[in-house]
């Protein structure tokens, strides 16, 4: 039977048998053989394979055609990599059709190599078998990138460095050559002016771990400003990938300098006039084209829109050009004010629409506005918390300590719980130290505690109260009453959470004028403070009206700290605690802990801190309060002997709520909305706390008292901190003297240590009445003022001036996405906080683009502004 399978030779037998005896069989048995005379078909499975050679390892796959019912054997042969050869004996089984061979593939980090070409032979060993596809190739493919990357150059280059190397990485190895295009977009430089030497292209070569070119900086004599451009490369896409960065932006810092200043450094106007005229004068520097300097008012006394029209103004001065005049309108009202000033200064300037760059300025301008009328006064209402009485002696001392610059000293009326008027002379820096007993607020029942000191308004007059008992001291700043030109005023209260039983957190109102309407809303459940016996609950509100001198007192042995107070007029604020621990972990005893807190509308958004340094180790707590729902808070510490740099932040989702941070170094804390900063102390001996003035309430100098008892020992220091802007250690003058700039410590604003402000510790060793003073008039500085005893210890600030500092303005998002091929991008700016009284201007810039434009009070208070991308 032909089958059609391959089979081995096959055989059978056949025997050969009889019936009959008589018959004799030889042979009897005879062998059939069979021979196959079948065929199959192997071949290889394909003409051509290709692998990557990450894959570690190939796969040959040979196809049978035909029947079998024994196995076939066959051979593979050929030559791998680095000419290594191959053999492999492949046995197919009768059932098997396709079997398949593994052969090693070589992998390695060489990037673009040409393919490796393998061949191979199929052979059959067993008999009948017919090969039909006996060869195949087999390419290995490189699949390794190479990784090029733009070296980081300096992101500002100065204009004397003379050159600056560009070197392209190659961050492994390549067995091709390529070349890599150069490319240079100019955003304010000018080619062939700024900068040379820019190849259109750079040759890659095996072997290599980088190319450079070398980028010529032209240093020329021009004032130019900040000229930046973008360097990019471009590379081919077959099997190189841009690893980190394709490009840099760089700006050629310009060496030449501008400089230009007032030729008058003070002017004086009548309300009656109408306007000021403010010539600038350019005094040195060579200019190629039109550059417009940006002069800015600055209120100091006088507020503008109240008082005269500010904002900024643009004065282009051409090359020729060396003056520039320009006017501000000075309001004409009513109202009783007396003399008031503001300030006229150089922010900066900037070429066209580029962004606005630093210029050398001599001074600034200050100008007084003056008038007929004569002024009426200035007024100060102080209330006395209750400190602890320990071992049962109580002083019941509570004094009130008067300060005045003035060279003819001041005269102060002094309007006591009891209406009795009493008169004072206040020498020039001589304290005028006041006792006063049975004055302190110390239940609901004590209604009428205020103590009312007015002065005349022309005067400089300071004013701190202190109260003391055995074991315990508290002092602070007191505030003026002062109309800031809100609907209505709101303050917040601060204290610690940890006193318990042995003391309460509270806070006492003060009326400042008569028919003052004040609403309270605790943080804690509190007694009616008018006295019914009823209680008012945590998060509910109760109204009160008060007179003049009228004063409230709520309490809880719960923190108060967060409790709101919104009057009609000014009142004062004091808050604190009877006896109170800044840690529970605290190993003193509680103790007295008061401030007066400022309104909101005289808050900020930027505070430099300086630990105390009373201790070898101080402990210094920051609370930081906001009156904002959703405020961001952020802070950053750096260690004067390490360097580094400590930070943190937090979001504060409710008004009245409060973040605390301690640190021992000099910190910078600010916040994306206005917030209150009271730093808290734990010395050796005792605690106390002060509110800690923003940047935008610092003042130009300061008279301050030490607080000293006969027989009693205080270690004093004042701290004093300063922007960058204002730094001058030759010009802060404490006690007449400067501070040695080896004492001073910078102050870091960001993660990365930049440095945005300055701050010192000073012990005062002498006078009982100290000045702290910085002889530019247009510099503010912040002072914070602390002393210690074997017993207790007080602190308050240096004062703080009540600026209005309610109207912020900012993005209405603080990210957009916009496809490059937009061509341009429409911001959302917004009014943040407060009111407008007039035109606001708004510019917005960025890299070689600007955009500009105003909000207007009553236009819905927002702007969109369209601007050009680059």
């Amino acid at each position: 039977i032909d089958n059609g399978i391959l089979e081995d030779t096959e055989q059978f037998f056949g025997d050969l048998s009889t019936s009959d005896p008589d018959v004799d069989l030889r042979p009897q048995r005879t062998t059939i053989r069979i021979t196959d005379d079948d065929d199959v078909s192997v071949g290889f499975a394909g003409e051509f394979y290709v692998f990557s050679e990450s894959i570690g390892e190939g796969s040959l796959c040979v196809y049978k055609i035909g029947a079998t019912v024994i196995s076939v054997t066959l051979s593979i042969s050929g030559t791998l990599q680095n000419e290594v050869p191959f053999q492999e004996t492949l046995t197919m089984l009768p059932a098997s059709v396709r079997e398949c061979v593994d052969f090693p593939i070589l992998d390695d980090d060489v990037a673009l190599e040409p393919p490796d070409m393998l061949a191979f032979t199929l052979e059959a060993e067993t008999a009948n078998v017919q090969v039909q596809q006996g060869s195949v190739f087999a390419a290995i493919v490189d699949d390794d990138e190479l990784s090029v990357s733009l070296q980081k150059t300096e992101d500002r280059i100065p204009e004397s460095a003379g050159s600056v190397a560009v070197c392209v990485l190659f961050e492994n190895q390549f067995a091709s050559g390529f070349n890599i295009t150069v490319n240079i977009a100019d955003i304010t430089t000018t080619a062939g002016q700024d900068y040379s030497g820019v190849p259109n292209s750079l040759s890659a070569t095996p072997g290599q771990n980088q190319t450079c070119f070398s980028l010529s900086i032209t240093d020329d004599e021009i004032f130019e400003g900040e000229e930046c451009f973008i360097l990019s490369i471009e590379v081919p896409s077959d099997g190189i990938i841009m690893s980190t960065n394709s490009s840099n932006s760089c700006c050629i810092i310009d060496n030449d300098s501008l400089t230009v200043g007032f030729q008058q450094r003070e002017l004086t106007v009548s309300e009656a006039d109408g306007s000021v005229s403010i010539t600038l004068e350019r005094i040195r520097g060579t200019l190629e084209r039109d550059f417009t300097v940006i002069v800015r008012t600055l209120p100091d006394t006088a507020e503008g829109f109240d008082d005269y029209i500010g904002g900024e103004f643009f004065l282009t001065f051409f090359p020729n050009q060396t003056y520039a005049t320009f006017d501000i309108l000075i309001v004409s009202d009513e109202i009783v004010e007396g003399s008031e000033k503001f300030d006229v200064w150089v922010v900066g300037g900037r070429f066209g629409s580029d962004g606005v760059i630093g210029i050398f300025v001599t001074g600034i301008v200050t100008v007084t506005i003056t008038e007929v009328s004569v002024p009426t006064g200035q007024e100060f209402m102080v209330a006395f918390l209750n400190p602890p009485v320990s071992f049962g002696l109580d002083f019941d001392n509570n004094y009130i300590i008067l300060l005045t610059d003035e060279e003819d000293g001041v005269s102060v009326n002094m309007t006591s719980p009891s209406g009795e008027l009493t008169v004072h002379s206040v020498l020039s820096s001589q304290p005028t130290l006041i006792l006063l007993e049975a004055v302190r607020v110390m239940s609901v029942s004590d209604r009428d505690k205020g103590i009312l000191l007015t002065a005349p308004l022309s005067k400089s007059l300071s004013v701190f109260a202190v109260s003391l008992e055995f074991f315990s001291i508290g002092g602070l700043n007191v505030l003026k009453c002062e109309k800031l030109g809100v609907e209505q005023y709101e303050y917040y209260t601060v204290s610690v959470p940890y006193g318990g039983t042995d003391g309460k957190s509270v806070f006492v109102i003060a009326a400042c004028k008569d028919g003052t309407t004040v609403t309270i809303t605790p943080t804690q459940d509190v007694d009616d403070p008018l006295g019914s016996g009823d209680s008012v609950s945590a998060g509910a509100s109760t109204s009160v009206q008060l007179n003049m001198g009228q004063t409230l007192y709520l309490s809880s042995l719960y923190d108060l700290s967060g409790s709101r107070v919104v009057s009609s007029e000014p009142v004062s604020v004091f808050t604190g605690d009877e006896c109170g621990k800044i840690t529970p972990d605290d190993s003193m005893d509680c103790d007295f802990l008061v401030e007066q807190v400022p309104p909101v509308s005289a808050w900020g958004n930027s505070f430099y801190a300086v630990p105390t340094k009373i201790d070898s180790s101080p402990s210094n707590t920051y609370k930081i309060m906001t009156a904002y729902n959703n405020t961001f808070v952020q802070y950053f510490c750096k260690n004067s002997d390490t360097e580094e740099v400590s930070y943190g932040s937090q979001r504060l989702a409710k008004q009245g709520s409060s973040y605390n941070f301690s640190s021992a170094d000099l910190c910078y804390i600010t916040a994306d909305r206005p917030v209150l900063v009271a730093q808290l102390s734990s010395t050796s001996s005792d605690a106390f706390m002060a509110v800690l003035p923003a940047v935008a309430q610092y003042g130009t100098n300061y008279t301050i008292p030490e607080y000293s008892i006969s027989g009693v020992f205080y270690d004093n220091w004042v701290n004093v901190f300063v922007s960058v802007r204002d730094y001058d250690p030759a010009k802060i003058l404490v006690d007449g003297s400067a501070v040695p700039e080896s004492d001073w410590m910078d102050i870091a604003c960001s993660s990365d240590g930049v440095v945005c402000g300055w701050g010192t510790q000073v012990q005062l060793t002498s006078a009982s009445v100290h000045t702290v003073e910085h002889t530019d008039p247009a510099a503010t500085f912040g002072v914070f003022l602390y002393g210690l005893s074997p017993q207790d210890a007080y602190a308050y600030s240096g004062g703080l001036q009540l600026n209005n500092y309610l109207s912020q303005i900012g993005f209405a998002e603080t990210q957009y996405t916009v496809h490059e091929s937009a061509g341009s991008l429409t911001l959302m700016v917004h009014l943040l906080l407060g009111q407008l009284q007039g035109e606001v201007s708004v510019t917005i810039s960025t890299i070689g683009s600007t955009a500009t434009g105003s909000l207007l009070a009553g236009s819905g208070d927002y702007q969109s502004l369209e601007m050009e991308l680059v």
